[in-house]
This record gives C-alpha cells, structure tokens and sequence, in this order.
C-alpha cells in the first residue's frame, strides 16, 4: 500500500531541476513496494562519493565494516551490504541508497519479529543551496519520507511513531533501539545507535556523540539535521562546554500511546524549558545559517518544512 502525503505545498519535483524522474512509489509502514526484495546473500556494493559539493562529505562509507554499528556485540555485520553514493548535478544532491541500515535488524518495531532488512533502492534528492521560503510547509498528518539520514536510509516525519520521546517510543514498541521500524525500514524517532553503540571492529560510535554540529541527515528542502548539542560557556544545561538542545514542543496527554495522535498531544510553545528551536525544529545560528536538530523529543527531526522541498515520493 502507497503512502502519500495529505497536502504537499511548497514542494518541487526533480524535473523541476533538470528533468530526473519520480523515484518508485514508497511503501507503507509494514508494507513493501515495488522496488522492496529480501536476500540473506552479502553483496559487493560499495559507498562512493563525490567532492562537487559539501553535504557528500557529511555520508560515511556505510559498506565498511567500521562503519556498521554492532547492536547485539556478536561482530557480525548485515548479510546485505548498505551502499550509499552521493554526487551533485545541477545545483541537487543525489544520494542513492539501497535502503539497508548499517545496525543489526534486532527488534525490528511495531511488535514485528527479527525480521532481515529489504533493500528500498531509492534516489533522494534535495537543494545543495536552500533557501528559505516565504512560509513554512506544514507536515502535521504527512505520511512517506521527509529527509534522509547519512546512512542513506530515509525518516519520516513523528506522526505514526513516538507520541512524547524516544523511551517511550522503544518501551511502547513503536520503533525498534535505533528509532525506527519494519523490513523497509525507516527512521520516526531520534537514531540513538548512531552515536550510543560500538561499530564492528572499533571502539568508536558511527557519529561522534555529543559533539556540536555534527550532520545527521537532510530534509528535502536541503536544510541540515544537526545532533542536538551546541556549545555553551554558561547555565547548568552547560557540561563540558556541550549543551543538548531540546525540543520546545510540550505533550499534553496522559500516555495512551496506541490511541493520541501525536501532533495532536504535542503542542509548540516557544521557549519551552529553554529550548530555543522554533516550530520546525530549527534554528539560525551566529553565522546565520539555519539547520533542523535531531530531538529526543517530539518532532525529532523536522517539524515543518522551512524551504522549499523536492518531491521524492
């Protein structure tokens, strides 16, 4: 079953560019698409990337073995190979992934089994230059991919997922350890083994954890998704001159996670508990360069769209 969006404003399709079609269709959560196969066979694909333009650098090679992140300790790596090759055409980064995580498929969400991952062979495109748009592209009820992470795999946006945070949201069965869910996974929730878990043969995390500007992925608008942690010299939130930046979205339910719609019982208020991102998530800082911020907490991700996306549907 496809999902699609219930308004899409302020999106642009890649002809709009320079003529590349649609991508296949995305499946449903718990469903597979069109382009979904399982195989249990390694593969030889490898990650490449190209230099004509910043954000490739910001993707690991996800086909190393130093780059999969070991959940269950057992120094086995996925019997797919993630891949993920990156490069700039036109002023758009094309990041073309097969869809496999570089994390063990343990608790695969949504009271699914250890079930192996699919690949979802996609072509993610978004803006190497975005620019905000003159008003903010609402994703309250948008179902399907709104970024992706530098892993190549995509996010969605919190609406199926998570009601109040990502404990919640792991105890509850929503999403599996690393903030997401099924065979053709993908992320709802902040990916805590990018930067909690050892990765095969090493003993650092895929990203570096608590680090101030470290990218996490891109919405489509071409925005960043930075980790949420800034640099601080003052205040009790200040550890080590490392801040968290939190959310200032407030829950206002009573923890009945099956039933409440998440961006009904998530409400934004403005500097709530000092947060000082804004309503999708993000904020300009001192360079007066905007980035979305991977929250603990609701939205996660991107809350709504500041520029102007592309359709990747």
């Amino acid at each position: 079953m496809s999902i699609e969006p219930t308004s899409r404003p302020n999106i642009l399709t890649p002809s709009a560019f320079f003529g590349l079609g649609l991508v296949a269709a995305l499946s449903a959560c718990g469903g597979s698409g069109d382009s979904a196969t399982s195989s249990t066979a390694s593969t030889t694909t490898t990650t490449t990337t190209t230099t004509t333009c910043a954000q490739a650098a910001n993707f690991p090679d996800v086909s190393l073995r130093s780059n999969y992140i070991d959940w269950n300790d057992d120094g086995a790596a996925a019997t797919i190979t993630p891949s993920t090759a990156v490069s700039c055409v036109g002023g758009v980064v094309n990041v073309v992934s097969n869809g496999v995580p570089n994390f063990d498929s343990l608790g695969i969400g949504l009271g699914g089994a250890n079930m192996a991952y699919q690949t979802n062979q996609k072509t993610w495109l978004f803006p190497a230059s975005p620019a905000r748009a003159a008003a903010t592209t609402s994703l309250t009820h948008v179902l399907g991919p709104i970024g992706v992470l530098v892993n190549g795999v995509q996010f969605y946006t919190a609406t199926e997922a998570p009601v109040d945070n990502y404990a919640d949201a792991v105890l509850n069965g929503f999403t599996n350890y690393c903030g997401g869910h099924v065979a053709q996974y993908h992320f709802h929730g902040y990916p805590t083994c990018f930067f909690s878990k050892n990765t095969v043969g090493t003993t650092r995390s895929f990203l570096p954890d608590k680090t101030p500007g470290t990218i996490v992925g891109y919405a489509f608008d071409g925005f960043p998704v930075k980790s949420p942690y800034e640099t601080c010299t003052t205040g009790a939130d200040c550890v080590s001159g490392v801040r968290e930046i939190i959310s200032a979205y407030r829950y206002t339910g009573a923890g009945n996670y099956s039933t409440e719609d998440a961006t009904v019982y998530n409400v934004y208020e403005p500097g709530y508990q000092g947060s000082t991102l804004d309503v999708c998530n993000g904020k300009t800082d001192a360079s007066g360069n905007y980035a979305y911020y991977a929250t603990k907490r609701y939205p996660y991700f991107v809350g709504c769209y500041v520029g102007t996306a592309t359709n990747n549907r």
